[in-house]
């Protein structure tokens, strides 16, 4: 499914998915096809003409077309640019669902949200070279986007920020930062450490780096 399509405006919906289905030598039956315009909520909009649809409508109505044959891999190019939150997560559903069919998704996206969203492995691209590949479920990937963030009373000393499930990274806005290792053995560690005598804890959060903060450190690393 590429970013643009090139359908003629006044051709109707069914009549191009009969057109991919001969291409691609299946047997169209608008009955066999009727759970199918269901899931890509298309079953009103059969006899529209392309140039009627909405940009959500007309990507669904991609993104049939490019399974039509089944594929075992679907390759989608900015695959709800122009969507609006709603097209967005029809769309994201119907992609979800049938990758829970078995079926593997190649994505190419600006969209960060979009691939946290819908990836297992992210690879990172920089002058048409890949740069870095992230496996999302990881546990390295959870470890080293993982970030606790400290509120104290008081000012903590430098010898008192050295942990051996956590690394200071930065003093931001009036909390100490840190990358951990393990959730629970820093938590445990840091609760039991003479950084917490006589000096309380006023706010303790959690916070997960995100894929487009990633990017944009490779961005400024390459500059660089």
């Amino acid at each position: 499914q590429l970013q643009s399509s090139s359908l003629p405006n006044d051709i109707k919906v069914e009549e191009a998915i009969k057109l991919f289905a001969v291409e691609n030598h299946v047997k169209y039956s608008k009955k066999e096809y009727k759970e199918l315009y269901k899931k890509f909520s298309l079953e009103e909009n059969l006899q529209k003409r392309y140039k009627q649809l909405s940009t959500g409508q007309k990507r669904r109505v991609h993104l049939l077309i490019a399974i039509l044959h089944d594929p075992e891999i679907v390759i989608l190019d900015e695959p709800t640019a122009g969507l609006d939150i709603e097209g967005k997560d029809k769309l994201y559903n119907v992609i979800k669902e049938l990758m829970e069919q078995g079926k593997t998704f190649l994505i190419s996206s600006h969209d960060m949200q979009e691939v946290e969203k819908l990836c297992d492995r992210v690879a990172f691209v920089l002058d048409g070279k890949i740069v870095k590949i992230e496996d999302m479920n990881s546990n390295t990937h959870q470890n080293e986007n993982t970030v606790i963030c400290v509120k104290m009373h008081k000012a903590a000393s430098n010898d008192q920020k050295k942990f051996s499930f956590g690394e200071f990274i930065e003093h931001d806005n009036g909390y100490d930062e840190y990358r951990c290792t393990s959730i629970i053995s820093f938590l445990k560690e840091f609760i039991d450490s003479p950084i917490t005598d006589d000096n309380e804890i006023q706010d303790i959060f959690i916070r997960k780096s995100s894929i487009e903060k990633e990017l944009v450190d490779l961005i400024k690393g390459d500059e660089q």
